[in-house]
């Protein structure tokens, strides 16, 4: 934990405030659910049927929207954002990163999967 904090640069708040971006039925973030009161997740997802699925974890909000619209969220309002399975359906990747770069709070943590090769 010091470190991640150390090498950010910064004290974040607590709880840290996550944003995952294609967040699905809410697998991706279940280890923030684990860790009580150390993390609030904010999701979003594109599909309206993973979003219902998706409420019914401790998500402190889900949005249903295309991630690669701009989002309803104040600038630097986020210590992390997670794309995880989705960076490489991305059409226009600029404006997604760029977007993040603005929900990023200064020092805040991205957090991108994306596997090698699509069959």
């Amino acid at each position: 934990e010091g470190e991640v904090e150390e090498a950010a640069g910064q004290q974040p708040r607590v709880p840290w405030r996550v944003l995952d971006l294609g967040c699905g039925t809410g697998n991706t973030s279940l280890p923030y659910f684990v860790a009580a009161g150390r993390f609030s997740v904010v999701g979003v997802d594109l599909t309206p049927q993973m979003v219902e699925k998706a409420k019914e974890r401790p998500f402190e909000q889900v949005v249903c929207q295309n991630i690669e619209a701009p989002m309803p969220f104040q600038e630097g309002s986020f210590d992390v954002v997670q794309m995880l399975g989705v960076a490489e359906f991305f059409t226009d990747p600029s404006t997604v990163f760029a977007e993040v770069r603005r929900l990023l709070r200064p020092g805040g943590l991205l957090l991108v999967a994306s596997p090698s090769k699509i069959l």
